[in-house]
């Protein structure tokens, strides 16, 4: 087996590897696009939790809630921007750096927090209506979506002074030179509107909304449920084509290993048969050269023992028996002038 066919079965094996993962992706999206569409709209008043705490089942598997965002005690407030505040907060803090690598400068970042801050929240009907009924929101942090959808509070680039010129050239000479600092502040705000998609639960006397134990798809979000689906539905057209065109290289690379194995066993049956047929030529012959049988100048080069009986082209020695040309390695040389064997042919000599 050679190097480019190793190669061709890794490749394939890589390829196999990543459609597994697309087609999984694939099948794990459209099947929370599914979830999501037939997952029933509750609305938080005394009806669902009259539901949950005399019912057979105190949580419903999978379901919607909407409302407003309030904090169930304290608040975090906003950094830099005055009187915004919110149940989550997102800070993150990156160091944009000039390095010297190899002796080409490149930008680099270098994060220096990445900070995510929450405090317990709940979610309670809106419309400007008296909000009575709530629904207590568990581990935001793990919930799909969120994260993207928090309110930018704060966005700023401080570039750091230039200092002294020993400093500077300090930082020159070692190749890592500082250029300033990037904040963003991001925060899901109070009052703010959110769509929840999970495990209702009534537990110690309050509705909660949890991570599904199902392993269905958790989700917090301003997003309405339609834009939601229309969202992954988006993202499974894009994993569906990465996962085709894996497939697509797959097949083809397992149509050229089978090619080539097909050439390999025509070929081997290709030598089997010439050398068949130079051995039923020998022992036709046999007889005619029973007296130079121990001249050891008419024997083949390599196994001493057979009769020249193959013409190498283009140089045109004698020198190989049908056994030895065949098993002699690729690219195959003339044994006498090293020079390369385009085809050879059966001769005998007598």
């Amino acid at each position: 087996m050679t190097g480019s066919d190793i190669g061709s079965i890794i490749g394939l094996g890589v390829d196999l590897i990543f459609f597994t993962i697309f087609y999984r992706w694939f099948k794990t999206i459209n099947r929370s696009a599914d979830e999501i569409k037939k997952a029933p709209y509750r609305k938080l008043d005394d009806s669902l939790v009259k539901e949950l705490s005399e019912g057979k089942s105190s949580c419903l598997a999978y379901a919607c809630v909407e409302g407003e965002v309030m904090p169930v005690r304290e608040v975090l407030h906003s950094r830099h921007a005055e009187g915004k505040t919110g149940v989550m907060q997102h800070i993150i803090i990156t160091e944009h750096k000039s390095k010297r690598l190899q002796g080409i400068w490149t930008d680099v970042k270098n994060t220096i927090q990445d900070k995510i801050q929450t405090v317990p929240f709940t979610i309670k009907r809106w419309l400007g209506k008296e909000a009575k009924t709530e629904i207590l929101v568990t581990e935001p942090t793990t919930a799909n979506f969120l994260l993207d959808d928090l309110t930018i509070t704060h966005d700023v680039f401080e570039p750091v002074e230039g200092g002294n010129m020993l400093s500077r050239g300090m930082d020159h000479l070692f190749g890592d030179v500082s250029k300033g600092y990037h904040e963003t502040e991001k925060m899901l705000l109070t009052n703010t509107l959110l769509l929840g998609i999970g495990e209702i639960a009534y537990l110690d006397n309050k509705l909660q909304l949890q991570p599904p134990k199902n392993g269905q798809m958790y989700i917090l979000t301003k997003l309405s449920r339609g834009e939601v689906i229309k969202k992954l539905e988006n993202k499974s057209f894009w994993v569906k084509f990465f996962m085709l065109s894996a497939g697509a290289i797959g097949t083809a690379l397992l149509i050229h290993i089978i090619y080539k194995q097909i050439k390999i066993f025509k070929a081997k049956r290709i030598r089997e048969d010439f050398i068949n047929s130079v051995r039923e030529l020998r022992r036709q012959t046999e007889d005619q050269r029973e007296e130079s049988d121990n001249d050891i100048s008419s024997s083949c080069v390599v196994c001493l023992s057979n009769p020249r009986e193959i013409v190498l082209l283009d140089c045109g020695h004698i020198c190989l028996c049908a056994e030895c040309v065949t098993i002699l390695p690729e690219p195959l040389k003339c044994p006498v002038c090293r020079q390369d064997v385009d085809r050879y042919l059966t001769t005998y000599n007598p």
